[in-house]
């Protein structure tokens, strides 16, 4: 064997979908599973290979199948040793679901990589938000190869994205009866005082409104992006020491993180840290929602705050 080759191996897992909706190309074989990882593949310089992961999109009829047939019609098209092109696979999935009123509108992203010229160049076709990376082992650093085909990106890659954005919040903000200071203070009046269409608040105050302020009234619409929210927590020890608290205070922080802990978060409403420890049954109330950090979009919560919050900052031209 030459020792120029590719070496490929998948991993695929199952979330909280009860149907596993993600489906891998690879070694020939589409594969859909709930938790797997493959054998290792060995392709030499002038081997000609293909390997595509697909996600069935969960608010679509049928996405589990919707994932295997897109990459059916990859593979079909690999085994020809053509170029593969996504008009086909649509019209593959057009054909398979489209006559039927149970799986019209079945839809999955997709990403595949297949080989190129000269060696260790690779072609790369993307469909949706399932992304190519590039790990490097030289700084363990993820790059990201493709960007998701939505309306933000077309928006930022036309420099209209944070305009549109600016004018939308200054809209939402001319339609706000009540600005409360706290997120209770917010349910409340919405739940209790009936002031407002709409409430917007964090998840959990959504669930606690659904279930038990106000049960059967209300419905929860998620965004399918959010920021990840995660205060901090931390014992002040000068002043734990002081009162003589210091040791409950630490039994306190770690139960938090422990088995119960992570159960009770999940119990009221709150997105685990290690969902592993949560009861499926409360872990499966949460819809799916794609999360960012503050660092991840505004390079840390000290640029967000000089940006958005300080005076003349951004929420000072929206709310005034």
């Amino acid at each position: 064997m030459t020792d120029l080759y590719y070496e490929m191996q998948a991993l695929t897992w199952r979330a909280k979908p009860p149907i596993q909706q993600d489906a891998i190309l690879i070694g020939n074989k589409v594969i859909q599973h709930d938790g797997l990882i493959s054998k290792c593949y060995l392709y030499q310089k002038d081997d000609d290979w293909c390997a595509a992961v697909s996600d069935g999109v969960s608010s679509s009829p049928k996405a589990e199948q919707a994932s295997k047939a897109v990459l059916k019609s990859v593979l079909t098209q690999a085994q020809t040793k053509n170029r593969i092109h996504l008009q086909k696979v649509q019209d593959d999935l057009s054909a398979d679901f489209a006559s039927n009123p149970k799986t019209y509108s079945a839809s999955a992203t997709l990403a595949v990589v297949t080989p190129s010229s000269p060696f260790g160049f690779v072609n790369i076709q993307h469909l949706g938000d399932s992304r190519v990376y590039l790990f490097s082992s030289h700084n363990q650093y993820w790059y990201a190869l493709t960007q998701d085909h939505n309306f933000l990106t077309e928006m930022q890659q036309n420099g209209e994205a944070e305009i549109k954005a600016n004018e939308f919040v200054k809209k939402l903000f001319k339609n706000v009866p009540v600005l409360d200071s706290g997120a209770r203070g917010s349910t409340n009046t919405f739940v209790q005082r009936g002031i407002g269409d709409v409430l917007l608040t964090w998840e959990n105050e959504a669930f606690l409104a659904l279930n038990e302020l106000g049960k059967g009234e209300y419905e929860i619409v998620a965004p399918s992006l959010s920021i990840k929210a995660e205060p901090p927590v931390a014992v002040v020890e000068e002043n734990a020491k002081k009162h003589g608290t210091l040791n409950v205070s630490k039994a306190y922080l770690e139960s938090l993180y422990s088995p119960e802990g992570q159960k009770l978060a999940a119990k009221y409403y709150f997105r685990p840290y290690k969902p592993e420890l949560a009861n499926k049954e409360d872990l499966d109330r949460f819809l799916k929602i794609d999360l960012v950090t503050v660092d991840q979009v505004y390079g840390s919560f000290k640029e967000a705050q000089k940006r958005h919050f300080d005076d003349g900052g951004v929420f000072d031209s929206f709310y005034k």
